[in-house]
């Protein structure tokens, strides 16, 4: 270390004792009443420790945490430090190791948590604080930034704050008068104030729900401006609420970066409705994929303004993988210009028709199947696409013959025969259906084709391949979407 970087390290270790000294010489004058509302961030009174951690370069900042442990030794002063940008972490790590850090926190702590992620330590408090403070120094690192606090957390028994430059360019006299001052101001309005009696206003709970994101990844209306130094830095602006709708009862809302979000308590309904959604959207010629319920976040929203101000997620969610695939080595920069941008109506429009569809169960379901059967088929599972399509299939078939029948006027005793598969199965359906011309000759060939392929994947083990996949794919699109057609009119959706 340089004998400039000893002094300085010196100097701030005295300067900082000296805080501690001048702050408890004003502290004792004050009431009780008024000692009750010094800041955590400004309180140095017993017992005390103060441990810094700072960063020379490529920007000067301090981590300064302050404690009140009683089993450690008070006005102990620990500066680590200072380090370059590179060495940091490294460093921070080795710390963390010490018994300081390394030991458990108090049952009773806000921060304790003991599941089964076991006992939380100290360390494990002050990296989750670093890691934020780090990524807004990243984002700062361009910027013009004042020396002086930037901002603080509270921290197990005290505060931990982040300082541009170095505390010691603060004016340690002025930061203990400020800190006084405000503790009588606030003690003074409790004296002053009268004891009113104010009827308790009901405020109105969150709605819940779930949700989850548009995939591939979409913006709604347009891409989000950034400056030059917002994309140098990484950032990604906060998505903004652009529209909220009614689904049959149930509040839908939509975020800039194609979240929809789902105001039910019922998991399982909020994932019908969305990939009802998803399905629709899909039909309609946009390039859209199911959700599982991996892929679903938690969310609570404000039940004034409608927006969704809470997302839990899992972060090894099916959607953030194949993102990743995607874009390998990419920053979210790339994530963030590599995004179909969808007009606010077209979104409008998949809700409004997939509110009538799902109160039809069976088309309903096919859409579901189908969206689903794509899904797998984009993923080269196509073995697996194939056998959920296959499902849509056989209920057209289905559907076929029992309309014959009808035709016919087939009933009683005969119908019950006609309609038992262990009697009369695929082969035979087709082949009648064909026959009546219920069935056109192109479409009992390939039928017929992809029976056997159908038959050999699960009797023989053998395989789909991705052309097979494809032409049931392409079978079972113009299946539902001429059964849609019957509830509701297809209209072609532009970009």
């Amino acid at each position: 270390m340089k004998k400039e970087q000893i002094y300085k390290k010196e100097k701030l270790k005295e300067s900082l004792l000296q805080l501690i000294k001048n702050f408890r010489e004003e502290y004792k004058k004050l009431d009780k009443l008024e000692k009750t509302h010094i800041h955590n961030a400004r309180d140095y009174s017993s017992p005390c420790q103060i441990e810094i951690f700072w960063l020379i370069e490529p920007l000067e900042y301090q981590f300064v945490v302050i404690t009140h442990t009683i089993d450690r030794k008070d006005m102990e002063i620990i500066i680590n430090g200072p380090y370059e940008g590179y060495e940091l972490l490294e460093k921070v790590e080795e710390i963390m190791q010490e018994d300081r850090w390394n030991k458990p926190m108090p049952e009773d702590s806000h921060y304790y948590i003991k599941k089964r992620f076991g006992t939380t330590k100290y360390s494990d408090v002050f990296i989750s604080i670093i890691c934020i403070y780090l990524g807004s120094i990243k984002y700062r690192l361009f910027s013009k930034i004042e020396k002086g606090y930037q901002g603080g957390m509270h921290f197990p028994t005290g505060w931990c704050s982040y300082i541009a430059g170095s505390i010691i360019d603060i004016d340690l006299h002025k930061l203990v008068e400020d800190s006084i001052n405000e503790a009588k101001s606030r003690a003074k309005k409790i004296r002053e104030k009268p004891q009113e009696v104010h009827p308790k206003i009901q405020e109105m709970p969150d709605l819940s729900g779930y949700g989850t994101y548009y995939y591939p990844p979409i913006w709604v209306n347009k891409v989000p401006e950034r400056t030059l130094r917002q994309i140098i830095s990484d950032y990604t602006p906060p998505p903004a609420k652009i529209f909220d709708t009614s689904f049959n009862g149930i509040k839908i809302v939509v975020d800039s970066d194609g979240f929809i979000g789902i105001a039910t308590e019922n998991k399982e309904q909020a994932i019908r409705i969305l990939n009802t959604i998803f399905g629709f959207t899909y039909i309609s010629g946009i390039d859209c994929i199911s959700a599982n319920e991996s892929e679903i976040a938690k969310i609570e929203i404000d039940p004034k303004s409608l927006e969704i101000h809470s997302k839990l997620m899992k972060s090894s969610s099916l959607q953030k993988q194949r993102w990743d695939l995607v874009v390998p080595f990419g920053p979210s920069t790339v994530n963030y210009y590599h995004r179909e941008i969808i007009n606010e109506e077209v979104i409008k429009e998949s809700i409004k028709k997939s509110e009538k569809i799902i109160k039809h169960d069976d088309i309903a379901h096919q859409l579901i199947f189908l969206l689903a059967g794509y899904t797998h088929h984009v993923s080269s599972e196509y073995s697996q696409s194939f056998i959920i399509n296959w499902i849509i299939l056989e209920k057209y078939l289905s559907t076929l013959w029992k309309n014959l029948l009808e035709e016919k006027t087939i009933t009683g005793k005969r119908k019950d025969k006609l309609t038992d598969t262990m009697s009369w199965g695929t082969n035979y359906i087709l082949e009648t259906l064909n026959i009546s011309g219920n069935l056109e000759k192109d479409n009992y060939d390939l039928i017929i084709d992809l029976k056997k392929k159908r038959n050999d994947f699960v009797h023989k083990g053998k395989l789909i391949d991705q052309s097979d996949s494809e032409k049931l794919l392409k079978t079972c699109n113009d299946i539902v979407k001429n059964n849609l057609s019957k509830i509701i009119e297809i209209a072609n959706v532009s970009k």
